[in-house]
């Protein structure tokens, strides 16, 4: 079939499009001879086929393309600016606030070729970066726009919108040749090839054996009580004391929505047992359906929907199967992720006709036909799945994709369902993707592990495959939490880094009923905890629990006021959820309790909790707890900025403390859940030794501000009496937070001094008090975390005017 060559215009000429094309399997095979000898950097490149050493000339990987106009008008006669331009009407012309982008020649588009998608490896770290062991860079196609005055930051950026593929792939798969490139764009049908999505599962359970299977003596509990629909029989099967080796099945991550019409509860449970249920035309939301279908369709016999598996009117039920979730995901064979539409009425897309999104349609410019004297196989550019939102909102990052966009990230329960799963098929708007420990696949590109006579040196001796950066934080690539590759390469730092970021991630999500914030996160601190032994409590590590204490808001918090929606704690019953927890907030939280914060801080504080026994018995024990292993933090770190004048660690809580000095609150421990209380020395003043300087806008706004709100104002200012800034607190959005401090006429708020950071090498910046905001209760016994800040050491009150109390933090 013969390919058409494209008709280009002369700024399109200038692009350097081999810097976009992918490897040959005699280019994979240099750099894998390469590597054997010691050879390094031989396809860590600039250009592809360009070694580093290259005396070659350095080409531009920025080329302009003059106004939109001009595009627009080249478009009739340039294939690649009606490509580009396409692109630009399907994403939008539009920036932050629904603003359209400014027309006229003060606005500039510019290709870039130097946006890195991923990389071709056979390693199996588990990092955001180019790892050691990389052999090629896999680059996309972008544009930014921006002012002619002003070339430092985009206006708008339309990110890795073209791929390499090889010419006419679109015209015919058969003319991705065996001499061509390999990893690069292919032909999406309309319908999902189940054939694809088979041979993904394949290649795992044959090249991924020690990376992705579950081995019967995995330390998975067993399922005291399970259930699955047989989607054979069309019914709800009860296994009870039943290993993961015994039951094959699928796992669906989807969004609920309120169209969740058909549950299993104590009333349906006798008609969802029937066999043939399901096969019945019932009003079962399209995207289950679709599940039951594609199980079967991939050899599976049974699917676990946590509507339909868990009795939804029975807290015993709820409570045993949310416990176990970590394991549920864990051992499931796959784990089907609907991640397009708004609710459970959406459906698989791509898995029926006229399902996927209509607006997006693959078109292809061959910008080096085949034969080319530099490129004899020839190159195309070829657009990929990208149908972004319309406008650029206050947490939109230009490396989203379309599912981080998507509702179902917004919501709480899908990240620890995902990132439980060891092997994940990702339904999205336009195409689906495969995510295992093992390997990353999609339907538009050839990312399968090419054949090859070549060893690899890889210690799991896993096949070559495409990584795309930032797989730790993105919920379209990110690996397992408890894993093979988690437990062999996860490093203390890493593991920090990396529990941080999601409770940044999980604390930007949302949940129909705001309680189930505890719950949602069980089956994340279950997974941490398998592979380091790190307990975690209220959502903060036991081995770092007073560092933990200081995490900060992003953009500002709502206190969560409701109870935890199933009962919990000692008691067994709903609980408020504690103030000194993020888990305890509404809105993004920042938490970092990494080895680099303990180089220049240190807590203040040491903590202890009430224990209370059946025989009414009462002891306080310390909050936290000694890491083992390699999650132990070096000595030196550990005896950091110790013995300093705020340094309270040494000061212990007994229980004849808290009669003696919190006697209301001794009187009623036995009625408050173990553990819920913090109880500890620090310095503390009322808030009357400073005053506080509000940015106007703050009180003035009633929701979290956007980001170039965040970037523009200035925190809460604190000052000293005579008016110096001596500190700062976070931002806070609530309004009754700013009620209770700035009507504070009863002297019930204060600060409480948990830390300490300096800096020794640099004398010009002061020693930092880290402060939690409080406020006490009426008569002093329990205390709530309002906010936090840090106030310099030297500005803290002295001669008497601060003391020394016994916190009780609640």
């Amino acid at each position: 079939m013969e390919i058409p060559q494209a008709s280009l215009c002369d700024r399109c000429r200038e692009i350097p499009f081999l810097s976009l094309s992918c490897p040959t399997r005699q280019d994979l095979d240099r750099a894998l001879d390469a590597r054997k000898h010691n050879r390094q950097n031989l396809l860590t490149r600039t250009l592809p086929l360009r070694e580093k050493d290259s005396k070659e000339p350095k080409v531009s990987s920025k080329i302009e393309l003059g106004s939109l106009e001009q595009i627009e008008r080249s478009a009739q006669s340039c294939d690649l600016c009606a490509l580009i331009w396409s692109v630009v009407q399907r994403q939008g012309g539009i920036y932050e606030g629904n603003v359209s982008i400014p027309r006229g020649d003060e606005m500039v588009c510019c290709i870039r070729t130097d946006p890195r998608f991923g990389y071709v490896t056979d390693s199996l770290m588990d990092g955001e970066g180019v790892c050691p062991d990389t052999l090629v860079l896999l680059c996309r196609m972008s544009m930014t726009i921006e002012a002619a005055d002003n070339r430092w930051i985009p206006l708008a950026w339309f990110d890795q919108f073209a791929q390499a593929c090889n010419p006419g792939v679109l015209l015919s798969p058969a003319n991705a040749r065996d001499d061509g490139m390999l990893f690069a764009g292919r032909k999406i049908s309309e319908i999902v090839d189940l054939t694809l999505l088979r041979r993904w599962i394949d290649i795992c359970d044959s090249d991924h054996e020690n990376t992705c299977l579950l081995e019967e003596e995995e330390n998975l509990k067993r399922f005291k009580r399970i259930r699955m629909i047989d989607v054979r029989q069309n019914c709800i099967k009860t296994f009870e004391n039943t290993s993961h080796t015994e039951i094959k099945y699928v796992a669906l991550s989807y969004v609920w929505g309120r169209s969740q019409r058909v549950m299993l509860t104590t009333a349906s449970k006798p008609y969802l047992e029937r066999p043939g249920f399901f096969g019945q035309d019932l009003d079962v939301p399209q995207t289950i359906a679709d599940a039951l279908v594609l199980t079967e369709g991939l050899g599976m016999d049974y699917l676990w929907v946590d509507a339909l598996c868990i009795v939804q009117d029975d807290t015993d039920d709820l409570k045993l199967q949310i416990g176990n979730a970590a394991n549920i995901y864990r051992a499931a064979s796959l784990t089907l992720v609907a991640s397009s539409g708004l609710d459970c009425n959406a459906g698989l897309a791509g898995l029926r006709p006229g399902t996927r999104a209509s607006s997006f349609k693959q078109q292809e410019v061959v910008v080096i036909p085949p034969g080319d004297k530099k490129f004899p196989s020839g190159l195309s550019l070829v657009t990929t799945c990208r149908s972004q939102r319309q406008n650029w909102p206050a947490d939109y990052k230009i490396v989203d994709d379309d599912l981080d966009l998507s509702v179902w990230t917004s919501r709480g329960w899908t990240l620890q369902e995902r990132v439980l799963s060891r092997r994940n098929l990702v339904f999205t708007n336009e195409q689906v993707i495969w995510v295992c420990d093992g390997g990353y696949f999609c339907e538009e590109s050839c990312f399968e592990p090419p054949p090859s006579d070549k060893t690899t040196m890889s210690p799991f001796k896993t096949p070559l495959r495409v990584e795309p950066f930032g797989a730790v934080l993105k919920p379209s690539s990110m690996k397992s939490i408890s894993g093979a590759v988690a437990r062999d390469w996860t490093s203390r730092q890493r593991f920090w880094e990396k529990y941080g970021r999601l409770v940044e991630m999980y604390t930007r999500r949302n949940f129909t009923y705001p309680g189930d914030m505890y719950d949602g996160f069980r089956g994340i601190s279950a997974g941490f905890q398998t592979i380091t032994g790190e307990e975690l409590h209220w959502g903060h590590p036991r081995s770092r629990f007073e560092l933990s204490l200081s995490w900060r808001s992003t953009y500002g918090l709502y206190r969560r006021t409701e109870l935890s929606t199933l009962p919990m704690t000692s008691l067994n019953t709903r609980v408020t959820f504690p103030s000194w927890s993020w888990m305890g907030w509404k809105g993004q939280v920042e938490f970092e309790v990494t080895d680099e914060r303990l180089e220049t801080e240190s807590p203040a504080i040491v903590c202890f909790v009430h224990k209370t026994r059946l025989t009414d018995t009462t002891s306080i024990v310390p909050a936290s707890r000694p890491s083992q292993g390699y999650m132990q933090a070096p000595e030196p770190l550990k005896k950091k900025h110790i013995g300093h004048g705020f340094d309270l660690r040494g000061k212990m809580v007994s229980l004849a403390d808290i009669h003696k000095h919190l006697p209301k609150l001794h009187s009623r421990l036995f009625s408050i859940p173990n553990e819920h209380v913090l109880f500890f020395w620090a310095n503390c003043v009322p808030s009357r030794h400073f005053e506080l300087e509000v940015p106007p806008e703050l009180l003035l706004k009633e929701k979290s501000p956007t980001i170039a709100d965040w970037i523009s104002q200035a925190r809460p200012a604190i000052k000293n009496l005579n008016g110096a800034v001596v500190g700062s607190l976070d931002r806070m959005v609530d309004p009754e937070y700013w009620k209770v401090v700035l009507d504070d006429t009863g002297g019930d708020v204060g600060f409480v001094v948990v830390g300490r950071r300096h800096v020794p090498d640099l004398p010009q910046f002061p020693a930092m008090l880290l402060v939690l905001q409080v406020r006490w209760n009426g008569d002093g016994d329990v205390t709530e975390r309002l906010n936090i800040g840090e106030i310099e050491e030297e500005a803290w009150p002295k001669d008497g005017q601060a003391e020394v109390k016994l916190i009780s933090l609640m």
